[in-house]
């Protein structure tokens, strides 16, 4: 996918790891992962500030992290990510599903 123009509000980020998950293209949300696969990329992701209204029982808080080292000092962001029917957030919570800026 080629990006030609910046958003209105918002920026476009590429390059960001997910450990503990995999991505489903064709239904834009996690799966499980390959086995003996740690890592996958990312597509790229729209990233902008909202107010958090109401809870969506479908979408997972993913903890971004700068590095491959999970604690307070090198957490950036969250992103929310769709989970599949199947799968609720607290299954990737149990996983230790993350997105990672550096592997």
């Amino acid at each position: 996918m080629q990006i030609k123009n910046q958003p209105d509000e918002g920026i476009y980020i590429h390059g960001l790891s997910l450990e503990g998950a995999a991505w489903s293209k064709a239904e834009a949300t996690l799966a499980e992962s390959e086995p003996k696969i740690l890592y996958t990329d990312l597509p790229v992701l729209y990233i902008t500030a909202a107010r958090k209204t109401k809870v969506d029982p479908r979408i997972y808080d993913a903890p971004i992290y700068k590095y491959n080292c999970r604690g307070d000092k090198y957490l950036l962001a969250y992103a929310s990510l769709t989970c599949p029917q199947d799968k609720p957030p607290s299954h990737w919570i149990i996983r230790g599903t993350a997105l990672l800026c550096n592997r």
